[in-house]
């Protein structure tokens, strides 16, 4: 990490990619609870907002695909996320919200919902939703999220992710060791 910015690097057998987030104040976070921490989620502290970064692996059969497809893989990454936070983590939400785009001749979708049952999380913050900006990456789907603390600052969080999306670097070589 450095101060005023975090590069995020994945690596893959054939590609890599970068993600950079600027901030003034870069920190990693601990979260607490039960919350399983894998390889592939990352959770840091940018200007004292929370952001986590996933990456899924994209099924096979769907690895082939035209920018055309690249839409339909992320509906359907989206819809099983919405169950998965439905059913598997029983959280009740509300308000859920897609909005796709484009950015650097790549598609995404950025995506929210309300929490009716807050959340607490670090320090005795409740997160009242989630906001999410995910995008494919190669034959990764790379998700970018912020816990909703504030309802008010929902615009700002959006205006973060898309600046966050505009610095994600593709390589099509493996990383070098």
């Amino acid at each position: 990490m450095n101060k005023r910015f975090v590069e995020l690097l994945y690596c893959g057998n054939k590609s890599h990619f970068t993600v950079r987030i600027d901030g003034k104040k870069i920190e990693e976070v601990e979260l607490e609870g039960e919350t399983d921490i894998t390889n592939n989620k990352h959770f840091i502290a940018v200007d004292n907002t929370i952001i986590q970064s996933t990456i899924i692996p994209i099924p096979n059969h769907l690895k082939k695909f035209t920018s055309t497809d690249e839409a339909k893989v992320l509906d359907g990454y989206l819809a099983y996320e919405l169950e998965y936070i439905k059913n598997e983590l029983r959280a009740n939400i509300s308000d859920a919200l897609m909005m796709p785009g484009n950015l650097q001749s790549r598609k995404y979708i950025l995506w929210k919902y309300k929490l009716t049952d807050n959340i607490k999380i670090n320090d005795g913050e409740t997160a009242k939703g989630q906001i999410y900006l995910s995008t494919v990456c190669f034959d990764q789907i790379l998700t970018v999220g912020i816990p909703i603390l504030d309802l008010s600052m929902e615009n700002k969080y959006k205006r973060k992710l898309v600046n966050i999306a505009r610095r994600i670097t593709m390589n099509k070589k493996p990383c070098e060791k």
